[in-house]
């Protein structure tokens, strides 16, 4: 599938690469900074573009600055700006680079956010609740309504909604449409004409978005554990978050493996990227050496992941050329909502996450708002 360029920046910087950051306080002998190098200035250009539910292709530059951009804290479903509009449990996310989509979980809708206003709109209601996750492919938005077992897309022209896959009846069943079930799904990305769901239960389910054939790609329904290798015979525990860079795709465990995971879609292997299968912490380190908390959900810039951790009520970033995790948000274990910078800031159970190419949008589902990292 083609994906128009939306957006498009062009930066020229002189970098020096001496050391590293972590939060406001790295220094260069902090064991979790990646190796130094020899002093370096990088000439670079780079181009935002709008591909695969987020924009990428700019390493964000972030202040670490957090602020809540929309919702009042009150459980409930009304449209208006910023603080004033209510949403109930907001979950997954996607931005087209111009507004912010959630998957507002609770209340059954999928809400619009204006960036540049942070007004808030309800594009569609009535889903099966809880509505999980959401991904746009610029004219459409294909959304996990989790309890109906189904796959709704809308078009965004219009918000007219089709169910484009699943039965409604609870299963794991591949076939075409809604010939096929699925159990709970949960999160959603689009790459190359296909989407790719993750179940609940431990499996991957891909769709063709040509045909709507459903095949299982990944994991094995209703086995829970942490195997790499071919993607038929791994296995997973509680995929909750997905992202797509180029042929990879990247898979944000919620259950007892605390990982985050890589698929080769071009030659279907699953290996771990960071944290130690079945130890939850919120270790900075690389790779399995780092430790986290419930990673739930994923997005990238083309160049780094983030990941918002449900369990440790923090945000997240690995650093992909180095496999270098880092937290960039909120305190490990301390839950509020406060905005500030680093660890002045307190989430409670984030779990969306989205970026519009210069700043990530997180759903804070616990506070029923969405806040921004800048």
């Amino acid at each position: 599938m083609k994906y128009f360029l939306i957006l498009i920046c062009t930066i020229f910087s002189f970098a020096l690469t001496t050391g590293c950051q972590r939060g406001i306080d790295c220094t260069d002998s902090d064991p979790t900074c990646s190796p130094p190098a020899a002093l370096l200035y990088v000439f670079s250009a780079c181009e935002r573009v709008f591909l695969n539910g987020n924009v990428q292709g700019c390493p964000l530059d972030l202040n670490l600055q957090v602020s809540t951009l929309a919702g009042s804290g009150t459980p409930a479903l009304n449209d208006g700006v910023g603080t004033a509009a209510d949403l109930n449990e907001p979950n997954g996310s996607t931005s087209d680079g111009t507004s912010v989509f959630i998957a507002d979980a609770q209340n059954g809708a999928i809400r619009k956010v204006d960036i540049a206003t942070g007004t808030v709109s309800t594009i569609i209601s009535g889903l099966g609740t809880p509505a999980r996750d959401v991904v746009t492919d610029g004219t459409f938005l294909y959304v996990t309504e989790s309890g109906g077992n189904r796959i709704i897309r809308v078009t965004l022209a219009d918000s007219s909604q089709i169910v484009l896959a699943g039965s409604g009846a609870g299963g794991t069943v591949d076939g075409i449409g809604t010939a096929a079930q699925f159990t709970f799904p949960h999160a959603i990305a689009v790459w190359n004409g296909f989407l790719y769901v993750a179940q609940n239960n431990g499996a991957i389910r891909r769709i063709n978005l040509t045909t709507t054939e459903v095949v299982t790609y990944a994991g094995t329904a209703g086995m829970s554990g942490h195997q790499d290798g071919p993607a038929a015979s791994a296995l997973f525990s509680q995929p909750n978050g997905l992202v797509t860079i180029g042929s990879a795709l990247y898979v944000a465990e919620a259950g007892n493996n605390h990982t985050v995971r890589k698929i080769d879609l071009a030659t279907d292997i699953v290996s771990t990227v960071a944290g130690s299968p079945g130890v939850p912490g919120d270790v900075d380190g690389f790779g399995t050496a780092a430790l986290m908390n419930d990673p739930y959900s994923i997005t990238s810039d083309g160049t780094h992941l983030y990941v918002t951790e449900f369990g440790g009520h923090i945000i997240r970033k690995i650093e992909l050329p180095y496999l270098r995790v880092i937290r960039l948000a909120g305190v490990p274990g301390n839950t509020g909502t406060a905005d500030g910078v680093f660890d002045e800031a307190l989430f409670n159970q984030p779990r969306g996450i989205a970026t519009d190419g210069t700043a990530l949008y997180i759903s804070d589902t616990s506070n029923h708002t969405v806040r921004v990292l800048r």
